[in-house]
C-alpha cells in the first residue's frame, strides 16, 4: 500500500507517496517518491510476480485529526513534547531515573497508541543532543520491524 497525494487524477501523473507499506518498501517505494516512479516500481515488481500496490489519496483533514489525537496521548504520558511534525515528536524522558523506565514509559505510549488509534507507532531513546542519531535508530529499527 502506498498513501499518494496527487495533483491530478491520474495515478501515474503529479504528487508524490506521502507513506509506504513494508511491502511497497521492499520495492523500493518511500515516502516523498513521485507516484509516477512508484507506479513504475510497482508494475515492475507485479511482473516479477509480487503482489500489486495498492495506491490511496491522502485524507489530510483526518491524517491531522489523528495527528493530534496522538499528541495528546504523548502529553499525557510526558509533561515536555516537541512536535516537529504532523507525525513526529520529540520527548524528554530526562526525569526517567533508568533507561529501563523511559523504555517502560515508551512501550505503553506505544500501546496506547495502538489501542486507541489502531496504529504503530516507532519510538527510540537517546541523548537530545543526539536527536538525529535517534532519529536514524528508529529508521533502522523500523525496517528490521522491531521495538
Amino acid at each position: 500500500m502506498a498513501r499518494c497525494g496527487r495533483r491530478r487524477s491520474s495515478r501515474r501523473k503529479g504528487g508524490g507517496a506521502s507513506t509506504a507499506s513494508y511491502r511497497a518498501r521492499e520495492y523500493g517505494i518511500h515516502s516523498a517518491l513521485p507516484i509516477s516512479k512508484a507506479w513504475r516500481l510497482s508494475e515492475s515488481a507485479r511482473k516479477r510476480g509480487g503482489l500489486p500496490v495498492a495506491f490511496f489519496p491522502v485524507r489530510m483533514e483526518r491524517y491531522a485529526e489523528v495527528s493530534a489525537h496522538v499528541m495528546e496521548t504523548l502529553r499525557r504520558f510526558i509533561f515536555l513534547v516537541e512536535q516537529v511534525s504532523i507525525d513526529e515528536a520529540y520527548f524528554d524522558l530526562s526525569s526517567c531515573e533508568s533507561y529501563t523506565f523511559a523504555e517502560e514509559i515508551c512501550r505503553k505510549i506505544k500501546a496506547t497508541i495502538r489501542q486507541e488509534e489502531r496504529l504503530t507507532a516507532s519510538v527510540g531513546i537517546g541523548p537530545k543532543t543526539e536527536a538525529e542519531l535517534t532519529k536514524i535508530g528508529v529508521k533502522t529499527i523500523k525496517t528490521m520491524r522491531r521495538f
